[in-house]
Parts: structure tokens; sequence; C-alpha cells
């Protein structure tokens, strides 16, 4: 990095300095507003300077401002395009809404390098004796003073370290002596942008610095709210976040869907119950939607210790900054260093309560998100079923397909027919949506959810097989996960004080997925234990579908989170036994306490499920697969109570 010449200091330093101090600075310009008339009758004009020390700080990496003021406009600083060099001697520093400004006076004197005229380093040799000056604007007063070839040098050095920041800038092209035009008339390049930003950061009650990923930029700095979608803490104090808020943004790196790279694809475990974590594929989302977000300490020790996937988070003063590779400039990315002010304030907040609007319209993008991705996810599935139909059954579907068309068509002529004279022709019909369970948090939002019915496969037809002599048999289960929509409507035991069990009754099943669960360093005395029915959220889904879920040990202490302690002996400990019941509340609404015909009242969740098979009592003659004495069951995992 240039050092600037003596009498001069970096912007970086600058932007320190003690309030009304006189300074001399060189800098780049990167932004410039028309001249405007004060109250006074005097001009002012406003620009934003910036070297490279100030753009790698922590604070101002978006320029010094600085406003000129002049009693005509032919005397103002001939800044005509961003890239100009402008020197200011002794300008004075203040100090505006907290941010650091500097004002001219009487005795600033101030030189405009135009870019076009300074030369490359490659001929700055040319430019080390007295024959030859680099071109500058300004009072004639002020250009005598330029003799000094350390200055010179330093305008040569510093137009080559900021080019590639000021290349990435948009043009502003505003001549300084140019009339200045009513404010409502302005029209700067990114105006509209910069509006919009500024009109919803007044909505907003995260501040004047509040983004959507959509809306940031290189070198940026911006308080984002976002969804954590993987965290990686590092060997070396560091973290890593991948967070997304569901806008996009083309300047961040792209992450491809699943069906557009076959390499993800794992042979003979389409649902990833082996889980080997080396190839674990990108959960989603995909395309230009997540930021990777790098973080160095307080923020990664608070980040490694308290941040989990699926945490709604508001990051606060994240430098955005575009990674230099050799093919040229990468993609965006966003900082948290310490803040030199206060190096140990963690500038990371978490939310438990998700009302704020700005994460109420998160939820509502993602929502849509994984709508539509389960509806393509639908679609590719069902082409896929058919490939493996054989002929008899593909004709079948192709004519209960054929009927349910013309059924739709008949009910739709039907409505339209009893539809009044004035109904909206133009007005769709509103879909009836499946309230869920605000309490409740499931994982692996990128699986399609799948009905009762299709898991309970009543017709076998994937849990049918072929042996390689041709033989056809059935298998009684599947090692398969699945995502379902359904509420509880039943639970055993019948005693809450029985969801726990002495370590030695509980019961055991066979190995599973580790990765999906919570591992436990010492066994415990007592272990949850418990069932529960599911049926299915809506009638849409088959009515009176329902199925047995066993929720053990590891699943249920995933379920009740940290605020429940290792179960003990609940008839001993009432205290756990009522905090177990408010728990449960939550999960199930009022199930545990209704009698006779009162209807159950609760709402639906989402949850991951697990078939496995348990080996029954009665040993048998195995058949030629050899799991006749297997039976079927399913296991919940994945759901947190919040």
């Amino acid at each position: 990095m240039a050092q600037p010449p003596p009498a001069f200091m970096k912007l970086a330093a600058a932007y320190g300095s003690p309030p009304n101090s006189f300074i001399n600075i060189i800098g780049s310009v990167i932004d410039v507003q028309a001249p405007i008339m004060t109250s006074t009758g005097s001009y002012m004009f406003t620009f934003k300077l910036l070297d490279a020390s100030l753009r790698d700080s922590l604070h101002g990496s978006q320029g010094l401002t600085v406003r000129y003021f002049k009693n005509d406009l032919q005397s103002m600083p001939q800044v005509k395009s961003k890239g100009d060099v402008v020197l200011l001697r002794n300008i004075k520093l203040t100090y505006r809404d907290a941010r650091p400004m500097a004002l001219s006076n009487y005795q600033t004197g101030v030189l405009v390098f135009p870019v076009a005229s300074i030369p490359a380093p490659s001929y700055q040799i040319a430019y080390q004796g007295d024959k030859q000056r680099v071109t500058c604007l300004g009072a004639p007063l002020d250009v005598q003073k330029f003799n000094s070839l350390e200055e010179q040098a330093y305008v040569i050095a510093l137009k080559q370290e900021i080019s590639p920041t000021v290349d990435s800038l948009p043009e502003i092209g505003i001549p300084a002596n140019a009339p200045a035009e009513p404010a409502a008339m302005r029209k700067r390049p990114g105006e509209d942008l910069q509006s919009a930003q500024a009109k919803k950061a007044r909505n907003s009650s995260f501040g004047q610095k509040f983004r959507e990923i959509s809306e940031v930029r290189h070198y940026d700095f911006a308080d984002i709210c976002v969804q954590v979608v993987k965290n990686f803490p590092t060997n070396y104090g560091t973290c890593e976040l991948y967070v997304t808020d569901y806008t996009e943004n083309k300047g961040v790196f792209h992450r491809p869907p699943p069906e557009a790279d076959p390499d993800t694809e794992r042979d003979g475990d389409k649902y990833g119950y082996n889980n080997d974590q080396s190839k674990r594929e990108w959960p989603g989302p995909y395309g230009h939607l997540v930021l990777k977000v790098n973080l160095k300490n307080p923020h990664a020790d608070f980040a490694n210790r308290e941040v989990n996937e699926g945490d709604f988070l508001l990051l606060r003063n994240v430098k955005l900054k575009a990674m230099e590779t050799s093919a040229g400039r990468g993609a965006l990315e966003g900082d948290m260093w310490p803040d030199s002010m206060d190096p140990d304030k963690v500038q990371i907040r978490r939310f438990w309560d998700k009302s704020a609007p700005e994460i109420q319209a998160l939820l509502e993008r993602k929502k849509r998100y994984w709508d539509s991705r389960s509806a393509k996810a639908a679609a590719v599935e069902k082409e896929a079923n058919k490939e493996r139909m054989t002929h008899s059954k593909r004709k079948k579907l192709k004519k209960q397909e054929k009927a349910a068309k013309a059924a739709k068509a008949a009910e739709k002529s039907n409505t339209s027919s009893e539809k009044p004279d004035d109904a909206d022709d133009d007005v769709p019909a509103k879909r009836s949506k499946v309230a869920i369970n605000p309490h409740v948090r499931c994982g692996h939002e990128e699986v399609r959810i799948k009905s009762i019915s299709e898991i309970l496969d009543e017709e076998d037809e994937r849990h049918s097989n072929v042996s390689p002599d041709g033989a056809s048999y059935k298998l009684p289960f599947i090692n398969v996960k699945y995502r379902a929509r359904a509420r509880i409507i039943d639970f055993v035991p019948r005693q809450l004080e029985d969801f726990a069990q002495p370590a030695s009754a509980s019961t055991s099943n066979p190995s599973q997925d580790e990765s999906m669960l919570i591992d436990y360093d010492s066994s415990p005395r007592y272990q949850w234990s418990f069932s529960l029915r599911l049926e299915c959220a809506s009638k849409s889904d088959g009515p009176g579908e329902q199925l047995w879920v066993n929720v053990e040990h590891a699943e249920a202490q995933y379920l009740f989170g940290n605020d429940l302690p290792d179960p003990v002996d609940l008839r001993n400990d009432k205290r756990l036994l009522a905090k177990l019941r408010e728990k449960l509340f939550q999960l199930w609404g009022n199930l545990e306490e209704k009698g006779g015909e009162e209807a159950i009242s609760n709402l639906p969740f989402e949850c991951c499920l697990m078939e496995y098979g348990v080996q029954g009592e009665l040993e048998c003659e195995k058949s030629e697969g050899g799991m006749e004495d297997f039976e079927r069951a399913y296991r919940l995992f994945g759901v947190t109570i919040s």
C-alpha cells in the first residue's frame, strides 16, 4: 500500500481524527452530487473520496464525505468523473450524525487530477524530473504550490491501487460547475435502488442500514435479517455462516439444484439413508439465494457456541466484498470483523420470536420457494414412477388420469353454471390453507412432504421386489425417511409419568442415521420412550389415514430441546412432570385433558419419519427374502418444540 507524501495522511487516519482538526488528504472520487445553493446564497459541492486504507477498514469503506463551499460555481473543484484524484490542504474535519465529514474553509487549497491524465506506473519515470508534471486543475496559486515529486508519485500510485474498486462503481459524470437542478428533479445513477432501500430502511425496525440480500453490493456495509442454512466452525477460531433471506442476488455464489447436477446422486441410496457426511448434498435453497459470511471473534465464538442451522439472525455491520480470483471478480461474500471501537461487542442477534415484519416476510418468501420446489419434485417423481411401471399399470394409470381430468372438467362446468351472474370470472378461487403449529420446527425442508397414505404404501408399490431369479416378493420394510404434515390424535403410555422409563426397560431399535440425531456422551438412568398416533393434516391427504410413530430417547431429547433436563422418575419429580406436560401441550393441545366427546384442539405440524423394521416375538421359517419375522415400524425425528 502506497504511503502518502509528508504532511498528508491516509484517509483511514483522517476518518478517525479528532473533530475540528485541520488535515491534508488525497483521495480518489467515488461519488459526486451536483452543487446546490445554500440558505446563505453560496454554493455547496459534495463528493466522496476513497483510498486503499479506507476501502479496507471496518468503518468508512463507503468513502469520506467532503463538502466544498464557494460563492460561485466556477471556483468549485473541477471534478468531472469517478476516479479523479483530489488533493486537499487545510481542510477541517467535523462530525455529523457521528460520521466524519471534511468541510472547506477560506484556507483550503484544492487540486483535481483528471483520471484520464494520470499515467500508468510504467510511465512514472518520465514524471520524476522537473520537465513533466501530471495535469491538474485548480486555482493558479494552488497549481503553483504543486511542485512536490512525492505528491505526484502518490497520485499515480493511488490511481493504480484504487482503480479495481472505482471501476466497479456506477458512472457519476456530474461537472462541478453545472447549474444546480431543483432537488426534486435531480436523479443520480442507482437512485431508484437507493430510494427503495431508504424507504425500506425507514420502515424497518432494524435501522437505516437494513438491507435484503438482493440489495447488497460490493463494498456495502449492511444489516441483514437471515436464516442460517449451514454453520461451519474452522480450526482457526473463525466461522463460516451460510445464510439466506430467500431474495436473489446474482452476485452471490450459484448453487445448482440436484436435478441439474447428476453427480450428486448416490447409487442405491436415493433417500440418503447411508448419509456419508463427505458426500452430503447441499440442502438448499439453490440458485443465487445464499450468502457466505466470514466471521472472526468475538462474532465467531458466539456463532460456534450459540447458532444452529435454521436459526433466524440479525447480522449487523456486515461488510460486503466480491472476492478477487485469478479469473477476475468472484462471488459476493460478507465479512464480520471485530469493532475497533468496541472489540468485544457481538453484532449477532438471535430471534426466538418471529413476529418481526422482516422475519414474517422472509418466511413467506421461504414458503413460496419450497412450495415451488416441492411441486417440481412431485412432477419429477411422478414421471420416474411411470417409467418404472409395467405396461399394464401404466395403462391403468393413464385411464385413471383421464377419468380424473374429465371429472374435474365436469365439476368446473357445474360450478360455473351455479355461479351468480355478477360473479367476477377473473378472480381465482381462494385455496384453503392448513394452519401449522407455530411452536414446532422441522428440519430437512428440501424434502417433499408426503401424505400418510403415501407413507403407508398400502398397495406395496415401493415394497415390492424381484429376486435375481425373477421371483416377486414383498419387503416387510425398507430403510427410508419421509417428511409429513400431521396432527396427533392419541399417545401411549396413557400416563405421562410413564414417558420416562428405566434405561434397562426402554425399547431398543436397530442402528440408525446418527447424523440426524443428537449424540449424548453418557447413558442416563432413565430414558424417554413413548409413541404418538398421527393423522393426516387435511382431508385432501386422505381422510382417516393414521399411523403410530415411536419416539425414543435421542429423538425425544431433540423434540424437547434445551428446556427439559434429562429424564428421571417422573412420579418423584413433579416439577419435571409439569414442565413435560407444558411442553407437550404446545405440541398436541388439549389431547391429554380432553374428555368424553370433546373434540381434540390442536394444530398439525411438519415432521420427519423414519421407516425401519423390528423383529417379531415369534420365530417362523424365513422366506427366500429372509425377512418374514420383521414388522414395519416408524420413528419420529428431526422435530423441535421451540
